[in-house]
């Protein structure tokens, strides 16, 4: 009885082992950039390749990327009817990441077969769902294909948006599946892809960290954007939206003017609330955003007029002197002073810098670290250029006014327009091109470039509600001035959803009095 029980014992033991070590197993399947086209060794740099060290041992991690593949079943090279294909159903993999679509911008494809791509989709996923029915399905809105890609105005650049709605609207209503983003992911980091479609060793990198959050459900815990401080200013007359990220799943409590909201942050990471419009009362509020692990508070919170000042010189006020706002002083006036290096410095010795130098523009570390900040005499040498120019508004709204001060000095108006509006503009397209174009190829990032500082200074912002823009604009003999204004306009008024957001201009030719 006794050797009989320890037999029972021992498979019981036995089973529980094999079941302990039974490994997750997550299905890379995609086209060239799953495989990792372009690497001198995909099998250590390929996207997949390295989502399997971030996993870990409890992982098996399959890349199933096939070079050209098509998601349309007509298409010049269908993946269903792959190798790679068979071998990831062979797989049964417990999760499935596809990323398909780029290669049906071919004219071969979406031009006749684009009312088959949902079909062939979902043909796609029941056919993983068949082997394994308990299978975690996520689909990627597709990473970009820039500008000089060689068919990029020979029909991709049209396609390629139609296919990353379809792709959104099969994951939303269709499929019903999850859907990770990778194309905001790299869309402003065009030096991670040299030839306008495969990301470098770099570029998956980033793509394996999203991959991996979205397996894991780590977001890096609760965390919103920095333009929430002490000090800042709620726009006055617009509902106060609360945004920011947090684990999936995870609960987030925000209270506001004695008011709890409770969310939860959503698969991606994402989570959002917003409280009845404000208005301005003259009172100090608090702000109080709680996870199960973290809790953030903001005091010392106004109501009032949140401009966004930029532009490419800075003003002066020659009748001005720091005294003066010292003298007059209140509360009433913050500034957000988005401070960035000598910019023309940093140009100079772009090519003097060392490897770790030009990482720092490349991952767009062009701004110092700020907070919102209540004037006072101890700073107000430092903030001297914008405070005066918060005063002035201040006095004539009567009312707080929190001023983001963003102005990068000499910087081309290019610079601050989103990649897409530039991308579709007749006319503005072809500045994408002259950069590129330029005598000396140019490997890294630079500030000079068409929408460099758009996604390091402006995007960060867009979670933050403005009641208006104001730029200063350096005196230009640029033909195209008027055009890229027209174009910055329109651009920031999508990316804060406002499309009568109003937009104040000034050029200087001489002192501000």
């Amino acid at each position: 009885m006794k050797k009989y029980t320890l037999f029972l014992l021992a498979i019981l033991l036995s089973a529980f082992s094999a079941s302990a070590q039974k490994k997750i197993k997550v299905a890379c399947i995609g086209n060239s950039v799953t495989y990792g086209y372009g690497h001198e060794n995909p099998e250590v740099t390929s996207y997949p390749s390295q989502l399997a060290i971030m996993l870990g041992d409890d992982y098996e991690v399959g890349n199933f990327g096939k070079s050209g593949a098509t998601l349309l079943r007509k298409g010049h090279r269908p993946y269903n009817e792959q190798e790679e294909f068979q071998k990831a159903l062979e797989f049964t993999p417990d999760i499935a990441i596809i990323h398909l679509g780029l290669n049906d911008t071919d004219p071969r494809s979406w031009k006749y077969y684009k009312k088959e791509f949902i079909s062939d989709y979902v043909a796609l996923i029941e056919a993983i769902e068949d082997v394994n029915p308990n299978v975690d399905i996520f689909i990627c809105r597709m990473t970009p294909i820039f500008h000089w890609h060689h068919r990029f105005l020979k029909g991709t650049r049209d396609w390629y948006w139609e296919i990353q709605e379809t792709i959104e609207n099969i994951a939303e209503n269709i499929a019903e599946v999850k859907i990770i983003d990778l194309q905001e992911l790299l869309y402003h980091r065009p030096d991670l892809m040299p030839d306008a479609l495969h990301p470098n060793p770099e570029g998956a990198k980033l793509i394996a960290k999203r991959v991996y959050s979205a397996i894991t459900g780590d977001f890096g815990g609760l965390a919103v954007s920095e333009l929430y401080s002490d000090n800042m200013v709620i726009q006055r007359d617009m509902p106060f939206i609360v945004k920011g990220t947090a684990n999936a799943n995870e609960d987030i409590v925000v209270r506001f003017n004695k008011k709890s909201i409770r969310t939860k942050a959503d698969y991606n990471g994402k989570w959002e609330v917003c409280f009845d419009t404000t208005k301005v009362d003259g009172k100090k509020h608090k702000l109080t955003i709680t996870s199960k692990d973290k809790s953030l508070t903001f005091k010392n919170i106004l109501i009032g007029e949140v401009i966004l000042c930029s532009g490419n010189y800075k003003p002066t006020y020659a009748n001005q002197q720091p005294t003066d706002f010292v003298k007059n002083h209140n509360d009433d006036i913050r500034i957000y002073y988005m401070e960035t290096p000598d910019v023309s410095k940093v140009v100079a010795d772009l090519e003097n810098m060392d490897f770790t130098e030009k990482e720092i523009i490349n991952n767009y570390y062009l701004y110092w670290p700020t907070t919102w900040q209540s004037i006072k005499e101890d700073n107000i040498d430092y903030y001297e250029s914008s405070c005066h120019l918060a005063r002035k508004i201040s006095d004539s709204l009567q009312m707080p006014v929190g001023l983001i001060y963003n102005i990068v000095e000499d910087m081309p108006i290019e610079s601050f327009i989103d990649r897409k509006t530039l991308e579709w503009h007749p006319t503005l397209l072809d500045i994408l091109y002259e950069w590129r174009n330029k005598d000396k190829v140019i490997d890294y990032c630079h500030p000079y470039e068409p929408s460099y500082i758009y996604y390091r200074g402006f995007a960060p912002l867009s979670s933050f509600s403005i009641g208006s823009a104001l730029w200063f604009m350096k005196h230009s003999d640029d033909d195209l001035e008027s055009i890229k204004i027209s174009a910055l306009i329109d651009s920031w008024r999508k990316t804060w959803n406002n499309e009568h957001l109003p937009f104040i201009i000034q050029q200087s030719t001489f002192e501000t009095p």
